[in-house]
């Protein structure tokens, strides 16, 4: 039990975060699921700028009382050090006011992060040029995925294989001519746009036609996981992959379109494979072995026979 005094400092710390500009509205009427929200540089500038200053007329026994419960940290502000309440604080304060209830954080937690709200959701047309670009230059484990952890020439060079890409998309009306130009986020980041793109695919694990075959291994690293244990691209995810990216209802002419797309993927390779493949010495989806079967095989079996 908080005395008399250690509430009023509680109250007095939570209206200081409470009154700062970047909250403007909480988030399901609490305070602390606001701060949940938020981005981790917003967070902390709050919760640093409205820290308590020790220099301030406070109680220093009430204070070490708090610390010592866990219901404020010491923090270092540009104008000296201060308090400011840990999340158990403002938790406890927000019971004790009523405001929430351990229900409304669990509810919370529960629709951000535990969230299958993208499931059975069709990817657009910007996810059908990442997953494209992936499928025809086979980035389909570490070793040959999509690495943006490999400095600047990398990031250049995968650049201009996913603009190609998603240009010989529009010119088969696959997808929309306004997609190039809106492909890549403006840079407003020291990010390159690239990496910024690549960054935005969180729920494309979890879209129709993609689910559980998009990897983001971490380190700017990103694949299709279809290659099974013993190396071999699995043929039933290969041909998913098609159905999702190239609908054939959207292809005119499916002969031309089979042979443009042969063609393409064989100048994707002799431009970029020392790209693409990390070690041409370990196993890797580009080998020569690879190529008669999806092109006469998968490709053929999915354009021309069906």
């Amino acid at each position: 039990m908080n005395s008399k005094e250690e509430r009023n400092i509680i109250k007095r710390m939570y209206n200081r975060i409470y009154s700062h500009k970047s909250i403007k509205d909480l988030t399901g009427n609490s305070l602390l699921i606001t701060l949940f929200a938020m981005r981790d540089s917003n967070r902390y500038r709050v919760l640093r700028d409205n820290a308590l200053l020790l220099s301030d007329a406070i109680s220093s026994g009430s204070v070490k009382k708090l610390i010592n419960k866990g219901i404020c940290k010491e923090v270092d502000t540009p104008a000296g050090l201060g308090v400011s309440l840990t999340a158990y604080g403002i938790h406890s304060y927000e019971i004790q006011e009523g405001a929430i209830d351990n229900n409304s954080i669990i509810n919370y937690i529960d629709d951000k992060y535990f969230t299958f709200k993208e499931d059975g959701k069709y990817i657009n047309e910007k996810e059908i040029v990442i997953i494209s670009t992936m499928l025809l230059a086979r980035s389909f484990n570490l070793n040959s995925c999509i690495n943006l952890n490999k400095g600047d020439l990398h990031q250049e060079k995968w650049t201009k294989i996913i603009e190609e890409t998603a240009s010989f998309l529009i010119r088969f009306n696959i997808v929309k001519e306004g997609v190039l130009k809106n492909l890549f986020p403006p840079r407003k980041t020291g990010k390159k746009p690239i990496v910024q793109l690549m960054q935005k695919t969180d729920s494309l694990p979890r879209k129709r036609g993609v689910s559980g075959l998009f990897k983001a291994h971490g380190n700017r690293q990103y694949c299709l996981d279809i290659l099974n244990e013993q190396n071999e691209i699995d043929k039933n995810m290969y041909m998913t992959l098609l159905k999702t990216v190239f609908p054939v209802e959207k292809i005119s002419d499916k002969i031309i379109f089979f042979n443009k797309l042969k063609d393409f993927q064989g100048n994707l390779y002799r431009k970029y494979k020392s790209y693409i493949v990390e070690d041409l010495s370990k196993e890797h989806a580009l080998k020569n072995s690879f190529d008669e079967m999806i092109e006469e095989d998968y490709l053929y079996t999915y354009f021309i026979m069906t």
